[in-house]
């Protein structure tokens, strides 16, 4: 069965406990961070592949390569921004 490839966020934060002032330092709340945002793209159920770079995603998406270039050239689509990347896959669910 083939399915429209969809696009997959994996978010990685860290918590980091709180710490006590001591002397000069100010004592910090408890907290968590967004370290590292992974994004993948899914053709089918079994195939999820890591998106690395805006031409390798066009490569993985195989149809409309020329059109798609152009598209990402034209908007600055970066493989790191996960809005930007969702409007490339729009696009190309559009064609």
């Amino acid at each position: 069965m083939l399915i429209r490839p969809l696009f997959l966020t994996k978010m990685k934060t860290e918590f980091y406990t709180k710490k006590v002032s001591r002397g000069y330092s100010e004592s910090k709340l408890a907290r968590f961070e967004l370290i590292d945002d992974k994004h993948y793209i899914m053709k089918s159920k079994q195939e999820i592949l890591k998106i690395t770079s805006t031409k390798k995603l066009i490569a993985i998406l195989g149809n409309h390569t020329s059109e798609l270039s152009k598209f990402a050239k034209k908007n600055k689509i970066s493989s790191g921004d996960p809005e930007e990347l969702a409007e490339f896959l729009d696009y190309f669910h559009g064609l």
